[in-house]
This record gives C-alpha cells, sequence and structure tokens, in this order.
C-alpha cells in the first residue's frame, strides 16, 4: 500500500459556480475542524472593548468608527456561515474560501427575493424562514413558550 495516495472529495456550489474540492485529508474531519475552530465569543469582545473606548473623548470617534466596521465583519462572518450552511455544510471551509463579497450579496439577495438557489434543502426557492427552521432544528427549550419565543 506504500506510494497509494488517497483523496477525498467534496462537490459543493458556492453560489450558482459548483465546484469539486479534492484533499488528502478526510473532508468531514477537515470541516469539523473548521467549524469548532471558530471564536465564537471575537464580535463580543469586540463589542464589549470598542464600546469602553466609546465612552473616552479622547477615542470616541475612532471607536464609532471601528463599530461600524466591526458590525460589516460580523454581518459578512453571519451570512458567509449560513450560506456555507445552506449549500455546503459538509464542506464549509470551501464554501467560505471560494465565496466573494460580490456573490455572497447575489446569494443573500436570490435569498431576500425568492429566486431559485442550489441548497442542500429540498425546495427550490428557500427563504429565511425555512433557513432558520432548520438552523434551529436541533435546538431543545425547557417548554414549549420558550420555544415560540
Amino acid at each position: 500500500m506504500d506510494g497509494i495516495v488517497k483523496l477525498e472529495r467534496a462537490i459543493i456550489m458556492v453560489n450558482k459556480t459548483p465546484l469539486c474540492v479534492w484533499d488528502f485529508e478526510s473532508t468531514i474531519e477537515k470541516n469539523l475542524q473548521f467549524i469548532t475552530s471558530i471564536d465564537d465569543s471575537y464580535f463580543e469582545f469586540l463589542a464589549k472593548t470598542l464600546y469602553q473606548k466609546l465612552q473616552t473623548k479622547k477615542n470616541n470617534q475612532r471607536a464609532a468608527i471601528a463599530i461600524r466596521s466591526a458590525f460589516s465583519h460580523g454581518l459578512e462572518t453571519l451570512f458567509s456561515l449560513l450560506g456555507a450552511f445552506i449549500q455546503a455544510p459538509y464542506c464549509v471551509q470551501a464554501w467560505i474560501l471560494h465565496i466573494n463579497n460580490n456573490e455572497l450579496y447575489d446569494f443573500i439577495e436570490s435569498i431576500n427575493t425568492f429566486k431559485k438557489v442550489p441548497s442542500v434543502f429540498k425546495q427550490d426557492i428557500i427563504d429565511w424562514s425555512l433557513i432558520s427552521e432548520n438552523v434551529f432544528r436541533s435546538l431543545i427549550f425547557e417548554n414549549e413558550e420558550k420555544k415560540e419565543k
């Protein structure tokens, strides 16, 4: 078996572009590694740090600009992760590496205007309520009242 190279592949859509990703490592393991490496408290840290700077006269204008920039970065991150969830949940890292801002805007606009979006869901037309339903499907609530909220 020496000298045999084993490749794995993942076929994904990035907005309207089909791609085939090849790798020497398990694409599933790499996907899990990528997802678990995301620092989910980064934007909270930014908000708290910049809020403190916003309270000072010396840096409040800089902090205001940085907050706007961080907000845009946060939105881009959120919509990139949602896009990967919709089109390539088994290969998130490749989806994020291949999407550019113009394509991301086009992708989000297609969802907003109920245009056909290639996805892993069974429907051709997807909307934000369907996405939300799928994102929160595995979330378990203590009671029905909390679930409805």
